[in-house]
């Protein structure tokens, strides 16, 4: 499925789960690598980052929460970014990106870069979002550790071992997903000044400052999951030994 969004001489092509005709189609209407256009197809494990004359490709995993499973799900978005286009593909529903369009179509984000305007720009305020919504997972993510360490001082540290499992589970996934980021984005902030010119500099180094802030956030996150697992082991021991007496 695909779907088009517009300003001015931008477009932004949203791909969910790309057919061989949505690539045939973009193959017509713009000069994109071969060896990309075969990778759209399918998912890909591997995180990557690749540039060309007029284009740059990027593949990212992204941890999502999913409410009803209580689980951090994986999901990848691959970009081609050029000058006058940006295309993204997934291949499940990413409602950060749904949400994202409506932004993008009700406040015209580029009207404030003038004459320069390209489709970095959009790239930039893309990850901006989506980083902006990792933070609110890993709230998610503290949140629950918040209602552990109250049950844990309530008596119930038997309990509490599966629920910091499953919270520990989530965090090491969400920490997974995320680990590849800095190299991709060091990358791409590098050499995306050919394409996209000298000024660009700061907002390439503000997504990365933006992963680093969620990176330090998770690592903040994983200090207070291993002391609530702690406190957790030490009451158990304790209890037990008093069993034991």
């Amino acid at each position: 499925m695909i779907k088009k969004f517009s300003y001015r001489h931008i477009d932004w092509i949203d791909l969910e789960t790309p057919t061989d005709q949505d690539v045939s189609d973009l193959k017509s209407r713009h000069s994109i690598h071969p060896l990309i256009l075969e990778d759209l197809i399918s998912p890909t494990r591997k995180p990557r980052v690749d540039f060309f004359d007029n284009h740059v490709y990027l593949v990212l995993h992204l941890p999502v929460y999913d409410s009803e499973s209580k689980e951090v799900l994986i999901r990848e978005i691959d970009f081609i970014v050029s000058k006058h286009y940006i295309i993204t593909a997934h291949y499940m529903e990413i409602s950060e990106l749904h949400q994202f369009s409506k932004i993008f179509a009700s406040e015209n984000l580029l009207e404030q870069h003038d004459q320069k305007i390209h489709a970095g720009y959009v790239f930039f305020y893309i990850m901006r979002h989506l980083y902006s919504s990792l933070e609110d997972e890993l709230h998610i993510i503290n949140k629950r550790l918040e209602d552990v360490e109250e049950k844990i001082f309530s008596g119930d540290e038997h309990q509490m071992v599966l629920d910091l499992s499953i919270v520990g589970r989530n965090l090491l996934d969400f920490r997974r997903a995320i680990k590849t980021h800095s190299e991709i984005l060091s990358s791409f902030d590098n050499a995306s000044q050919k394409i996209f010119g000298e000024d660009f500099s700061f907002y390439s180094r503000s997504i990365l400052n933006e992963y680093h802030k969620i990176s330090n956030l998770a690592e903040s996150t994983k200090e207070n999951f291993r002391e609530l697992r702690e406190t957790n082991d030490s009451l158990l021991s304790t209890k037990t030994n008093d069993i034991m007496k």
